[in-house]
């Protein structure tokens, strides 16, 4: 059994105490004027009409969190820690965890590594595109998630741990705290009042439409990976074959909660980013697990092997951490590992203990049999298995051999420590390509965690969390060390969830201003009013609760 599908069935036997699929009542204390004084005099009227839709059932909470992954649930568990009395997660899928059944713990920080390193290098990764507020928000928070976990999970939350204990450790806590998860139920629309806020979600559940009532929302819907108008909209090689031509192992989310936060007025932050997996037999469905040595010798940022596309071409430095990026560029986004005796036995060398012989012989007749994997004295039968040209795989074979003969690589500037030559039959290939882990962007927000529009003037009561949100990276393509996925999705989960719960407690009504425009000269004569000011001694209303401008004055809600 694989390890997803291992933790899948461990997800669907645990024992939490969290009750799915049933929504209770969780109307707060004063739910008939909750509205009114959040958002201001007309809110109740606001929420009246709004119910006059014919609706299953309605529901009333505090904060309503959209998707159950560990930035949703982590959300959930910080706006009760910041004192939220109810709290709702709506999920669609059957068990809650999403992709984040497949992440591990967050570890703690490396002294080593400063704050300041770790934001120059995110913002260097972006060609500082990145939003360097919502970066810098999401490096502070990480330094919290260590202790923050330990300070409910104890030693049950030591960094690192795999099989889906990050989930467990999240669930337990929401079911300690009275968080209600409530699965198979797809959020489809979001509802608004005259003064912009977000009021409501309409959700589906069982065939039937139910609104769930909340004065804050956490949209953390998991991206869009399984979306094909949002594929075909942001990954630009993305076409009929992709399914066939590149291997997903996140899960296929459809892009509820970036769909929903577009329609009701969000920015489009237009950074967009792929995480690709790291694991380099994505179509082999057993547990790699059982492959130690495999793993080993498949590793291109270990072994000295080399990569051929199906028409026997030699294409990139292999060793290169992102040298996966360049697969994208080959017919049908095929890739092949070649390594040979020779290659074993250095490795052999640098591992001992791990790696050797006799151990990669008793684990590929299973690769073998699943078409994953060819042993072969003959470059003629490697080109035929691959679908190549025999003429081409033996030029760039024998290309590459020369290389190693100079020590200097002139192709791709290899580095000289991983240059071994192929030379020692038998060949052993390995049947290698693409595959996607899930998908960053494009919501722009906050700082603080709020959705905000083109304009950066964020839409009240509306956060975001997790894989939705933009602004963390720019680069296409983008390995998951570099991501940070986990640390982030927790990290913005942490936020979203503090911004949730301050804009529930704050009570502060929401105002709409005009923004007239002044010329220079206008200015300087002093004919101008600055926009938004309030009498003396009134109090300023909170970050986010103003429209945004238009060139033309009219106003915004």
């Amino acid at each position: 059994m694989g390890r997803r599908r291992f933790l899948l069935t461990a997800a669907a036997t645990s024992t939490s105490a969290i009750a799915y699929g049933k929504l209770a009542g969780l109307a707060s204390p004063d739910a008939q004027n909750i509205y009114a004084v959040a958002n201001g005099s007309n809110a109740a009227a606001e929420v009246k009409d709004a119910s006059s839709a014919s609706y299953a059932k309605k529901i009333t909470t505090d904060v309503v969190v959209v998707g159950s992954g560990a930035g949703g649930m982590t959300a959930a568990i910080r706006a009760k820690q910041r004192g939220v009395k109810n709290v709702l997660i709506l999920e669609k899928r059957a068990e809650p965890g999403g992709n984040s059944l497949f992440a591990p713990i967050p570890k703690k920080r490396d002294e080593k590594t400063s704050k300041a390193q770790i934001f120059k290098a995110a913002m260097e990764s972006t060609g500082w595109r990145g939003d360097p507020r919502v970066i810098g928000t999401m490096i502070d928070k990480s330094e919290e998630i260590a202790d923050w976990l330990k300070g409910f999970a104890g030693e049950a939350a030591k960094g690192g741990v795999y099989d889906g204990k990050l989930v467990k450790i999240l669930r337990d806590e929401c079911d300690r705290l009275g968080i209600q998860i409530v699965c198979d139920t797809r959020a489809k629309k979001l509802l608004k009042n005259e003064n912009n806020a977000v009021i409501a979600v309409v959700a589906e559940q069982r065939g039937e439409e139910i609104k769930v009532e909340a004065t804050s929302t956490v949209l953390a819907t998991g991206g869009f990976l399984g979306d094909p108008e949002y594929m075909k909209k942001y990954f630009p090689i993305y076409d009929d074959n992709f399914s066939t031509e590149i291997n997903t192992e996140g899960l296929l989310y459809t892009a509820d909660g970036i769909r929903m936060a577009l329609e009701t007025g969000a920015g489009d932050d237009g950074t967009i980013s792929f995480a690709w997996g790291s694991n380099k037999m994505p179509f082999f469905k057993g547990d790699l697990k059982k492959f130690p040595v495999v793993s080993i010798l498949t590793d291109n940022t270990r072994t000295p092997a080399i990569w051929v596309n199906n028409v026997g071409v030699r294409f990139t430095n292999e060793p290169e951490k992102n040298a996966t990026n360049a697969i994208y560029r080959q017919p049908n986004k095929s890739c092949f590992i070649m390594i040979d005796t020779g290659t074993v036995e250095y490795m052999a060398g640098k591992l001992p203990g791990l790696v050797s012989l006799e151990t990669l012989q008793q684990e590929i007749p299973a690769l073998i049999d699943a078409d994953q994997a060819l042993v072969t004295d003959s470059v003629a039968a490697i080109a035929a298995w691959i679908g190549g040209k025999r003429h081409i795989l033996q030029n760039h074979v024998d290309t590459y051999n020369k290389c190693c003969e100079k020590g200097f690589d002139d192709i791709f500037y290899r580095d000289v420590d991983m240059l071994v030559p192929l030379k020692k039959p038998p060949f052993y290939v390995f049947r290698s390509g693409l595959a996607l882990r899930n998908t960053h962007g494009p919501l722009k927000i906050s700082g603080m965690g709020s959705i905000v529009s083109k304009w950066d003037w964020p839409i009240p009561a509306l956060m975001a969390c997790g894989a939705d949100i933009g602004g963390l990276h720019a680069n296409l393509l983008i390995d998951g060390d570099e991501s940070h996925s986990i640390e982030w999705t927790i990290a913005s989960g942490l936020r979203a969830g503090e911004n949730a719960a301050a804009y529930m407690n704050g009570n502060r009504p929401v105002q709409v201003f005009e923004f007239p425009k002044y010329t220079a000269k206008e200015v300087m004569a002093g004919h101008y009013k600055n926009t938004g000011e309030l009498p003396a001694g009134t109090a300023m209303p909170p970050s986010g609760s103003q429209a945004p401008r238009s060139d033309s004055g009219t106003k915004y809600h």
